[in-house]
């Protein structure tokens, strides 16, 4: 039964009022509050504006219901946070891939990840997993809640006493850059990817959803230029801080989530962005770990040292930052302490991808280097007795530290479905698999739009008949075999018409993320009452009647325009043998932005562009009270090759200064290093 408490009914007059619900039917839909007991959130969500959640750290929640034709999520985001989900039935072994919101902001359909569409079965229990993605600095994310059908159930989730993990590290954590396609060095708030992270594979390993990430790109345990904050400070506030907040309000109830295990991988920033003080750098770490076990007294500690340390061309530092995390972690107990591996025998290939495990500055790991590290560090954390005790009590005794891919069915012949008349159609399918188990198959077909069920059974085909005229059905036939997942495929289909068919607008042409220079422009048209092949042609013309651009498809992002200026676009929708569909949509670009002076007060965006002291600079994602000229979050323009060295310049990777006759090229981020950091000179290094 649902929990009513939970649940608010509306009438669908109000839902529409948002432009991002789709596909409702014309009844009411029931709202389940983000504060629903049956909602499961793993670690820091905490309650905002008294009806929803909140969260700045990279958190999952999940949701498990039925009698629902589809779901949605309401959502909003202060910053260019990233999300994914997964929506599949409550059973389904095969295999899931996850999908990006679409949205960070508004009331969002969501489709089923194993048929990719919005519209679910009522008689199937579903589980939604919906994942921030993005690391704490990018902003603030608040779950306002789920809608689906009246009369949904929300039905309480039974996993039992899995064990819990939260991970507490830096961009290495965070898995900044993990997910660049082309494994180079550049970072954007879209490559980064917190499910790719050695903490959340680990989590996999361990057979949990519940774990959290607590990780912020440039954090440490002492200050340095990428925060003034420790990350000691960090832990205890509910959600991220830029500057240090007043009064107890942030501060986070840590009874609300206790994990049974610690992992904990800082050290890094330490001595990449300030000077390096062993002594400085005990006093923080042993903070951290006190602030660790002050708050999870019955938490098993795991800590790693460096990896950047493994690199050949590594600051000396980092040796003795592992030599002190090994110090000050042999004064607490419950603790155990992994060496991420050494010069001599590293855990990751020390080059680039894709030769190597790094995102291309030898220092964050690509993905083959996440799954390399959780890989690694399951495998040492399995060998510990006391993190043996506490898998075997959570039910998780048999741990597998693999990450290989596991062997799967697959279509050789995808369900098809032939011969479509009035009341009747055929349908065919056929699975493999290398080796040779015996495939079974199962179907069932159901009529659109209330999902009721028609027929169903087994086979490799299968003929329907007494089915209503000009309806849409959908099949879904599952592959079964001993020892391997399901393979499930779904085919749609329309039954004909008596009537006459003719072409529609489905979706008219729309026009969004309008820039100075660019727009997205999206339409889609439709057979009624029959079936054909759709073809579009586009063309753009500026305010003169002059073609910018043409081409064919159902959707085009336009580059290159020019900044406020009017555009016409008109769209052609053909099908063989009926009249075609032209419709045309007029918009006007944005004005090319001016950049203002930098306010300490204001949040600026990625992109966003400030002036100070008569330099402009350009978010390099998300930031607020970061001053431009001595904060890696900005990105100004490069020095001249070869000027002298200003010690309170920011130096970007490869960039060449001069400094008492000699010339040195940054091998990375750095701030104010000269005397202090003797690898400057010896190796060239700033």
């Amino acid at each position: 039964m649902r929990n009513n408490t939970s649940l608010n009914k509306i009438p669908i007059s109000l839902a529409l009022c948002s432009p991002l619900i789709l596909g409702f039917p014309a009844e009411a839909v029931e709202r389940i509050s983000a504060l629903s007991e049956d909602i499961e959130y793993s670690g820091r969500w905490n309650t905002v504006s008294g009806n929803s959640k909140g969260t700045s750290w990279g958190n999952t929640a999940r949701l498990k219901f039925s009698n629902s034709s589809q779901i949605s999520v309401d959502l909003q985001s202060s910053g260019s946070i990233e999300y994914k989900y997964s929506l599949y039935p409550v059973g389904f072994t095969g295999k899931i891939e996850k999908t990006d919101l679409p949205s960070g902001t508004g009331v969002i359909a969501l489709q089923s990840s194993v048929t990719q569409d919005t519209l679910l079965d009522p008689s199937t229990t579903y589980m939604l997993k919906l994942h921030r993605t993005s690391e704490a600095s990018f902003g603030q994310t608040t779950l306002k809640g789920f809608i689906g059908d009246d009369g949904i159930e929300i039905k309480p989730i039974n996993d039992g006493e899995r064990i819990k993990i939260e991970v507490i590290g830096d961009s290495i954590t965070a898995a900044w850059k993990v997910d660049n396609p082309d494994g180079q060095s550049s970072g954007a708030v879209q490559y980064e990817n917190t499910l790719h992270s050695y903490g959340a594979l680990l989590a996999k390993m361990f057979q949990t959803d519940q774990w959290s990430i607590i990780a912020k790109s440039g954090i440490g345990v002492t200050p340095n230029a990428g925060d003034s904050i420790t990350m000691d400070q960090q832990f205890t506030y509910n959600n991220f801080q830029w500057s240090q907040p007043t009064g107890t309000a942030v501060n986070w109830n840590f009874s609300s989530w206790q994990p049974d295990i610690v992992v904990l991988f800082l050290g890094t920033n330490d001595v990449a962005l300030t000077s390096f003080n062993s002594t400085n750098f005990k006093s923080g770490y042993r903070r951290m770990l006190n602030t660790i076990r002050s708050n999870y007294p019955n938490a098993y500690i795991v800590s790693l040292t460096t990896l950047v340390e493994t690199i050949t061309w590594a600051d000396p530092n980092y040796t003795q930052v592992k030599q002190d995390i090994k110090q000050v972690a042999s004064e607490f107990t419950n603790i155990m302490v992994v060496d991420p591996g050494t010069k001599e025998d590293p855990w990751l290939i020390p080059l680039n991808a894709p030769e190597g495990d790094y995102a291309g500055d030898l220092t964050h790991p690509a993905l083959s280097g996440q799954q390399k590290l959780a890989t690694k560090l399951c495998e040492q954390m399995k060998r510990n007795n006391s993190v043996q005790g506490i898998l075997a009590e959570h039910g998780a005794g048999n741990v597998n530290c693999s990450l290989d891919p596991i062997q799967e069915l697959s279509w050789s012949s995808e369900p098809s479905v032939t011969d479509v008349t009035v009341n009747s159609a055929s349908a065919s399918w056929l699975a493999s698999v290398d080796t040779g188990p015996v495939i079974t198959y199962s179907y069932r077909l159901q009529q659109s739009p209330d999902m009721e069920l028609v027929a169903q059974g087994v086979g490799s085909s299968a003929v329907f008949s007494a089915l209503a005229e000009d309806t849409q059905y959908r099949l879904t036939v599952t592959a079964s075999a001993n020892d391997y997942p399901d393979l499930v495929g779904t085919e749609t289909f329309r039954t004909a018409s008596t009537q006459s068919a003719s072409l529609n607008w489905e979706q008219r042409p729309v026009i969004s993320n309008i820039s100075e220079n660019g727009a997205l422009a999206s339409w889609q048209a439709e057979v009624v009452h029959g079936e054909g092949i759709i073809s579009y042609h586009y063309q753009l013309l500026d305010s003169s009647g002059q073609m910018v651009d043409e081409g064919s498809g159902n959707s085009k992002l336009f580059t290159g325009l020019g900044a406020s200026t009017q555009y016409q676009l008109q769209v052609t929708a053909s099908v063989e043998g009926l009249s075609s569909l032209t419709d045309t949509e007029i918009f006007t670009t944005k004005a090319t932005p001016t950049e203002d002076q930098w306010d300490p007060t204001k949040i600026y965006h990625q992109g966003d562009q400030a002036s100070y002291q008569g330099v402009v600079y350009t978010a390099r994602w998300w930031t607020q009270n970061n001053q431009p000229d001595i904060s890696y979050v900005w990105e100004g323009p490069a020095p001249e090759p070869g000027s002298a060295w200003d010690p309170t310049r920011v130096y970007l990777q490869s960039e060449i200064v001069s400094y008492q006759g000699n010339r040195y090229e940054a091998k990375w981020w750095t701030r104010g290093t000269s005397q202090l950091h003797p690898q400057a000179r010896d190796h060239g290094n700033y």
